[in-house]
């Protein structure tokens, strides 16, 4: 049964190096649960050849879903991305309902060459509930100092619930 759990996970983490993968992780709703689903899809991979990658994102939210739609810079085209939304500020001893949203770059079997690059996709989260506020973040790999860093918020979404 571990077994299967832990090949599940897998999958979700790398699959497909080629543009338009989703990938998609459903969460068992619970009360203390504030998101529901996330999945992320790649659109377009890109080595550039003049000027520096960049970051860039924008949300917007219907219902109960946050729907992103951004570009993280990589170290090279053929890396996985995953999102991962989590809570991240205490007050007076309790979770508040601010996140953060982390799109990760996943390393895979797939080789390809290195070269700054640019990953466009899209993400989407469902929410149980709406959060106070959502910041997007992008972890990005600095490989020249065998570095990982976490840059942002490339994106910030007030909701005021």
């Amino acid at each position: 049964m571990k077994r299967r759990a832990i090949l599940g996970l897998g999958a979700t983490f790398f699959s497909g190096c080629t543009t338009g993968y989703t990938t998609s992780n459903s969460r068992t709703k619970d009360n203390d649960e504030l998101v529901e689903d996330q999945s992320i899809n790649i659109s377009e991979r890109r080595c550039l050849k003049n000027g520096d990658p960049i970051h860039d994102a924008q949300i917007s939210i219907s219902n109960r879903t946050a729907e992103i739609s951004g570009t993280i810079r990589t170290h090279k085209p053929c890396v996985g991305l995953t999102v991962v939304p989590a809570r991240h500020e205490m007050k007076n001893g309790s979770m508040t309902d601010d996140i953060d949203i982390d799109i990760y770059f996943i390393e895979n079997s797939n080789e390809c060459s290195w070269c700054p690059s640019e990953i466009d996709y899209t993400a989407t989260v469902v929410f149980n509930r709406l959060p106070s506020s959502i910041d997007l973040m992008h972890i990005e790999r600095k490989p020249e100092r065998d570095v990982t860093l976490r840059v942002g918020p490339i994106s910030e979404k007030s909701l005021g619930t």
